[in-house]
C-alpha cells in the first residue's frame, strides 16, 4: 500500500520533471480527505515565509468547509525547491558555516517534503538533488540522506502554530 509521503513523492517528482519547477505546497491529509494548497511564490525574507505559513495554518484551521472536507488532520507534507550546502562532519561543530546556501558557491538544488505526523509529532525529511542536462531542464531527481532525527522545520511549525489558533477560533465560532 502506498504512504501518503510516497504519494507526495510520487506527485511532486512527476511536476519537476514535466514542468521544470514546482510551486511551495502543503499537502493536507486527514480522516475523511485530502487537501492541496498550492502557496505560489514565497519571498526571500525567511520572516515574511514564516508569516505566510502562519496564516495559512490559521486560515487552514478556521475554515469551516475545508475542516469538513479534511476531519481530523493525521499528517501533512510541506513541498518545495531549496538550495543546500553540503556541511562535510568535521565543520559541524565549528562555526565556519557563515554562508547562505543561496550564496554558497557549492550549493545543491533539491526539492524538500517536510512532513509531520500529527499522532506522533514525529518530523519527517526527504530531500532529491534535481540533476539538470546541459541545456538546464531537470532530467532527473537523486535521492539524498539526511539525518531525521535532527530534522526541524520552522515553517511547519508556523503552520501548525497558525492551524491551532484557527481551530480555536473555530470553535468560539460555533
Amino acid at each position: 500500500m502506498q504512504t501518503n509521503l510516497d504519494f507526495v513523492k510520487e506527485t511532486s517528482g512527476r511536476v519537476l520533471l514535466q514542468n521544470g519547477s514546482h510551486s511551495p505546497q502543503m499537502c493536507l491529509f486527514g480522516k475523511k480527505g485530502n487537501v492541496f494548497v498550492l502557496i505560489g511564490d514565497f519571498p526571500s525574507d525567511s520572516r515574511i515565509k514564516e508569516m505566510i505559513m502562519l496564516g495559512l495554518g490559521h486560515k487552514t484551521g478556521s475554515d469551516f468547509k475545508m475542516q469538513q472536507q479534511i476531519g481530523e488532520l493525521e499528517e501533512t507534507y510541506f513541498i518545495s525547491e531549496a538550495w543546500i550546502s553540503i556541511v562535510k562532519k568535521e565543520d559541524l561543530n565549528n562555526n565556519t558555516l557563515k554562508v547562505m546556501p543561496s550564496d554558497d558557491p557549492n550549493k545543491v538544488e533539491i526539492i524538500i517534503i517536510a512532513g509531520k505526523n500529527i499522532k506522533t509529532d514525529k518530523m519527517t525529511f526527504n530531500g532529491r538533488k534535481l540533476i539538470r542536462n546541459k541545456e538546464g531542464k531537470i532530467i532527473k531527481l537523486e535521492e539524498m540522506s539526511y539525518p531525521t532525527d535532527k530534522f526541524e522545520s520552522y515553517l511547519l511549525d508556523a503552520f501548525f502554530k497558525g492551524y491551532k489558533i484557527g481551530e480555536q477560533d473555530l470553535l468560539k465560532k460555533n
